[in-house]
Parts: structure tokens; sequence; C-alpha cells
């Protein structure tokens, strides 16, 4: 199969983002086991995707973790604030 740089630059980006998700909205808890090569003919498979669809995928994995981001941030703040209240 013929090289795509653009291509390999989103899985790869498509990669970081969903280990992000895994990171710190599952904190690091997993749901699917993974065996053998699964991750090797997952990412050979990620090649004939088109690359919106890919970028789409980026783009919720992103908003995914900004909203975890901003539940966090707002539980921080309510237990700032009983503390101060205290």
């Amino acid at each position: 199969m013929k090289s795509n740089k653009k291509k390999e630059e989103l899985i790869s980006k498509l990669q970081k983002a969903n280990y992000e998700v895994f990171m710190k909205v599952h904190n690091e808890e997993t749901f699917e086991d993974i065996h053998g090569n699964d991750p090797q003919h997952f990412f050979s498979a990620l090649r004939y995707v088109p690359n919106k669809v890919l970028k789409q995928w980026i783009k919720n994995c992103k908003k995914e973790v900004d909203v975890q981001s901003n539940i966090e941030r707002k539980i921080q703040r309510e237990e700032d604030r009983s503390k101060h209240s205290s």
C-alpha cells in the first residue's frame, strides 16, 4: 500500500487524542480486551477511513477531554468554596 503522509499524521493524532481520553476521562480503565495483533490490525484498517472521518474522531476525543476537564474544574471550585465557607 502506498504511504500517505497526511493519513499517517491523522492516525497518529487520533491515537494521541484517544490515549488522552483513556488517561483523563476513563481514568486508565479499559473497557475492551485487546489481544495479540489487534492494535496493528486496527491501525492498518484506519488507513481506509476517510480523512474527514479521522478528523471528526479526533475532534470528538478532544471534546470529551474538555468536558471532563470542565467537570473537574467545577468540582474543584465547589470544594474550594466549601472549604472557605467552613
